[in-house]
């Protein structure tokens, strides 16, 4: 069970890598478009370092938790920082147009 928590971190540094090397730079470029000052959450994942840290931190967290008692937490921690981590990004890329809708009158 800890083999298989593992590589399914693994998938969400897989996931962070494409978002830093693929999706970012895309969202980025459409985000300058905009004359606003971007969300703080936008700002952290468009930087190359953002996605790749909240990966490494699940990484980490899996890792830690396999020092513990119960035999389902690395695997509970792994799937839950992996669903997270697309969620949080595409919430970051799409926040500016939520907070300028929300300023249209």
């Amino acid at each position: 069970m800890r083999a298989a928590a593992l590589i399914i971190a693994a998938v969400g540094v897989l996931w962070a890598l494409l978002a830093t090397l693929v999706l970012a730079p895309s969202f980025t470029s459409m985000l300058e478009d905009f004359a606003a000052t971007l969300p703080w959450l936008t700002r952290l994942m468009v930087t190359p370092w953002g996605p790749l840290a909240i990966a490494f931190a699940s990484v980490a967290g899996v890792a830690a938790s396999t020092l513990a008692r119960p035999k389902w937490l690395p695997l509970v921690l792994a799937v839950v920082g992996t669903l997270a981590q697309p969620a949080v990004f595409l919430v970051a890329m799409y926040l500016p147009i939520f907070t300028l809708a929300g300023q249209v009158q």
